[in-house]
Formats: C-alpha cells, structure tokens, sequence
C-alpha cells in the first residue's frame, strides 16, 4: 500500500467492459460535494473500450487486474493508497453529488463500519421484470435508516480499519461476496441501510431470461459461502428453500408417473413457496395487482438458486 500518499476516501470501481457505462459512472463521482477524495478504476481484463474511455478522463487512477474474482479486484483497488474510508461502486451506477458527504456523516457513528443505500427506482422504459424484482428488492423493502444485516456492494462506504479487520472480500467467492462481508461485519460493528439518497443501476435485467441467467450465476456460491461464514439459520434458508424448491420440482415429475395422488402435494409447495417469498416481500396491499408477475419472478428466482446450488 503507498501510505506517502493519503485521502479521507479511496473509490474504487471495478469494471469489466463498462465502455456503455463507465463515462456516467466517473462524471458522477467527480462532481461529488466532498472534497477530499481519490478514485481508482481496476480494469478486470477489458475486451471493448472501457481502458481508453478511462484514460481519457481527467482526475481517474487506471489499475489494470487480469483474472480472479470480483473480490479480488476490489480488493486490489483498496490497496492503492492509504485511506480512512473506502468507497465501492460498480462501473454501471450512477451516484448523486452528495453521495460521498451523506456517507461520512452516517459513518460517525463509531458503532457504524459500513454504509449503502438504495438503487433508484426504475424508469418509466424499463421492463416489468426490473420494476416487479424493484418491489421485491431491499431498496423498496427497507425505509429511511436503519441497521441491516448485509449490504449490496454495487455501492458501499466502509471504515478502512473495519475492512481490513475482517480481511477484506473473500476472494474465492465469484458471487455472494457482499453477504459473507455483512456477516463478517456485523461480528463486531453495525450496517447501516438507509434512503436518504439512491443510487442510478444502469445494467439493469429486462427480460425474465436474463434474470434467471444472473440468478443462476449469482446462486453458484450461496453453499460455499453458506459453509465459509456459518451464518446459521439465515444461511440456512437461503440455501434450503431453494433446493426444496428444486426437490419439489422433481418428485412432481415423478410423481405424475408413479403416485398421481400426490401431485397436489408437490404442486402446492411449488405455488407456496413462491407466495411465502413474495408475501415477505409485499409493502402495500396495493401490490397485490402485481401479484401474479410477483410469483412468476419468484418462481424463476427460487428454481435458478437451485438449480445453481447444484450445479456449483
């Protein structure tokens, strides 16, 4: 780490053919009202653009990290200078001006190590699917401030020292990340959620096979992570319901053979999990006009973390 050189807040994007993004992203944060700030930029192996739009900006510190995880190139970042805050952000989000001062100001509390907040709601061109997956999302859930249990690290604010406490990302998880460092975290300090300001997501999922794909992809280290952190009976949810989920699936493949008499069984659970996960997930009695497109998400949702629990 070059500790010659320090700021209050080190940035650090991580991107990966961003080039559709990446320009949005960096104009946003170099208009934050805080003064003293540094960003880094870790390319992840860039195959159109990205590393030339970067260069072209003024102001932006270019990392180049080829192969690892995600973690691993956030981590990476995090070393670039000495800090007492980092700030992650992906390359496809869009924070407001005062993204950075509203951060600092909720991280005086001393028992607080980290903070996020919310991505904005969709837009009015966006699909059913990301405004459905919006109301059923911890943006929508959660309201004005309050202590979580994990945070999303498309935007995050965290104490240096609280970081490097517990070691950072877990680099040999692709996915889940974020949720083994809450865990971590939330051992000796609190999170912080709150909604005095949202976060643009640019790379927004606007089709139902787009979802279960990122879903997929996102479920392939829940067991692993499950098994790193030993959460207990959070992590125990997260991992069973969906391979209960799947289970179902396939005894009612079965059971339309040899025990039809038992289809109601298997068809029930393949409709109830899917209500219990939504109905967890309802704000208003006013969604229930949603219900329908709420069901069929959570449905893709519960048999892609499956299937992906499987597959590894």
């Amino acid at each position: 780490m070059n500790t010659c050189s320090e700021t209050d807040i080190l940035v650090v994007i991580p991107a990966k053919n961003e080039s559709r993004y990446i320009s949005s992203c960096l104009d946003a944060v170099l208009c934050q009202n805080y003064p003293s700030f540094v960003v880094v930029v870790v390319d992840n192996g860039s195959t159109d653009n990205t590393v030339q739009i970067v260069k072209g900006i003024s102001g932006v510190n270019l990392l180049v990290k080829l192969g690892g995880t995600i973690s691993s190139v956030r981590n990476f970042g995090s070393k670039f200078l000495e800090s007492k805050y980092i700030a992650f952000l992906d390359g496809d989000s869009v924070p407001p001006v005062s993204w950075l001062q509203t951060g600092l100001e909720l991280l005086q509390d001393e028992k607080v190590s980290c903070v996020g907040f919310p991505a904005s709601p969709p837009t009015t061109d966006e699909s059913w699917v990301s405004k459905t997956w919006y109301m059923m999302s911890s943006s929508a859930k959660h309201k004005n401030t309050c202590y979580v249990s994990w945070l999303s690290s498309f935007n995050l604010i965290v104490k240096r020292e609280d970081f490097e406490k517990v070691g950072g990302f877990d680099e040999s998880l692709e996915t889940c990340e974020d949720f083994d460092l809450g865990m971590k975290l939330n051992r000796h300090s609190r999170l912080l959620f709150s909604d005095r300001l949202s976060v643009r997501h640019l790379g927004v999922v606007n089709s139902a096979k787009d979802f279960f794909l990122k879903e997929l992809w996102r479920g392939k280290n829940n067991l692993k992570q499950f098994k790193n952190s030993g959460e207990g009976l959070m992590g125990i949810v997260g991992v069973g319901v969906p391979l209960f989920y799947i289970l179902s699936i396939l005894l009612l493949l079965i059971s339309s053979f040899f025990a039809p008499k038992s289809l109601i069984l298997f068809l029930s659970v393949l409709v109830g999990l899917p209500l219990v996960f939504v109905e967890r997930r309802l704000q208003s009695f006013r969604q229930i006009i949603y219900l329908p497109k709420m069901l069929l998400l959570a449905s893709i949702y519960l048999f892609a973390r499956g299937l992906a629990i499987i597959w590894k």
